[in-house]
């Protein structure tokens, strides 16, 4: 009766055993899942980051250009105000030597 005993209480501890090593089997899953999601979200965030950053290094970019289009744009109007100024200088030169030949002339036939 006391050998029965013992194999009964073997049988419940290699039960017991047993059922412990499968909870641990399924908590290593479980664990082993939850490393996985961690990664996988670790990634995901890391990836947004990425875009986010070549999106702000492409706005940048777009806004050096911009700016450079703008300096040349503003250049070449000061240019052409520049070269406006000039030519109606020389075109106003160009009237006062018409009009001083032109008095001088008249003043020549009023002479004569």
């Amino acid at each position: 009766r006391a050998e029965e005993e013992i194999r009964v209480l073997q049988a419940r501890l290699v039960k017991m055993h047993s059922e412990r090593e499968e909870e641990r089997r399924m908590w290593r899953v479980e664990v082993s899942k939850c490393e996985a999601e961690a990664i996988a979200q670790r990634q995901h965030v890391e990836a947004e980051r990425q875009a986010k950053s070549a999106e702000a290094v492409a706005s940048r970019a777009t806004a050096l250009t911009l700016e450079r289009r703008l300096q040349r744009r503003d250049d070449d109007v000061r240019r052409m105000v520049s070269e406006w100024d000039a030519r109606e200088a020389e075109l106003a030169g160009d009237l006062h030597a018409t009009l001083r030949r032109a008095v001088t002339a008249e003043a020549e036939r009023d002479a004569a």
